[in-house]
């Protein structure tokens, strides 16, 4: 009988090609933008995007709340307001944004 390459549990050679195969489709679909973690609704260059609006959104938190430190008690209250209501503005139409165009597609890597 001939030993056919499936999955883990055999020895030998035919399970290291089995592994081996499935790692090189893995990274081709990794390089040609097929890979996709979250079904088909959720591709890499999406997500990709929504982490580079988490980049922005995190830099404008620390530059929007960097100042507060050196602020008398009084005012702090007044500004962490006018900081959260800038930064849920900032979501609020990043979110909009999102809804109301397609995420950019990238061509093939």
């Amino acid at each position: 009988t001939s030993a056919s390459p499936g999955p883990p549990g055999g020895g030998g050679q035919p399970n290291v090609t089995w592994r081996s195969d499935g790692l090189l489709s893995l990274l081709n679909d990794f390089h040609s933008g097929n890979l996709q973690a979250f079904g088909n609704e959720c591709s890499i260059d999406q997500m990709e995007h929504v982490r580079e609006m988490q980049e922005k959104l995190a830099r404008l938190h620390f530059d929007l709340y960097s100042e507060l430190d050196e602020m008398p008690e009084v005012q702090r209250k007044t500004a962490c307001d006018t900081n959260m209501d800038k930064l849920l503005l900032n979501v609020s139409q990043k979110l909009n944004l999102a809804d109301s165009q397609e995420i950019p597609r990238r061509a093939s890597m």
